[in-house]
């Protein structure tokens, strides 16, 4: 039978064996080290589109896309390997050439808002709520294949729902489904709908921000 918790975290805590010959019955101080434990996060997070005001209560002055879980901001540093030759190429350095980054989540809300963000072709039904449509072939009305992702761009912010979480604020963005998403049909498991934001350079030069709310600028 696999060891208890207990005896794992008795087994594998920091000890200190005392020296060869040293006296048994004196105490020694146990040698660890501690984090601060604030500093651990589990972070909740909601989304927004073209937030004006990170000041405001969410949605910031922009859009409320819904409530999201397993989301993950992909920072894909991009480096090139520079190789001697003369040392069998063996690297030596290499050039850092900048951030292919990328934000994944999983909308869980039927929002009309996220919906209409994400899915290029959509109506509103009789309900008042967002029909998805495929591509109708002669339709001059749909958004035909090969149209840019880019003309769908906008400001993307995860906030977080405590302040002292760190927000992802991307200054533009381009929508689109995960290649795998799927409308989970399930009572087991939450309705979901994966996503990917790919993150544009703005007008002014600027592509992500990582940070307190407190601390980003728009």
């Amino acid at each position: 039978m696999f060891p208890s918790r207990h005896f794992a975290d008795t087994f594998f805590a920091p000890r200190y064996f005392p020296p060869v010959g040293a006296d048994p019955a004196i105490p020694v101080q146990t040698i660890s080290t501690t984090g601060d434990a604030r500093n651990f996060f589990r972070i909740s997070g909601r989304l927004c589109k073209d937030p004006t005001d990170l000041s405001l209560a969410f949605p910031h002055g922009g859009t409320d896309l819904g409530a999201i879980r397993s989301g993950v901001f992909a920072f894909n540093e991009i480096s090139q390997e520079i190789i001697s030759e003369e040392l069998g190429a063996t690297p030596v350095d290499y050039l850092w050439q900048g951030h292919r980054a990328s934000l994944s989540l999983v909308l869980r809300e039927w929002d009309n808002d996220a919906l209409t963000e994400l899915f290029p072709n959509l109506a509103t039904g009789a309900s008042g709520k967002a029909l998805i449509r495929g591509l109708r072939y002669g339709s001059t009305s749909d958004t035909p294949p090969g149209s840019l992702l880019s003309d769908r761009s906008s400001a993307i912010l995860v906030s977080p729902r405590d302040p002292i979480h760190p927000a992802v604020l991307l200054y533009e963005a381009m929508p689109m489904l995960s290649e795998t998403s799927g409308l989970q049909m399930s009572i087991g498991q939450d309705f979901g709908v994966a996503v990917v934001f790919h993150p544009l350079h703005n007008a002014s030069g600027k592509q992500f921000a990582v940070g307190l709310l407190e601390d980003l600028t728009l």
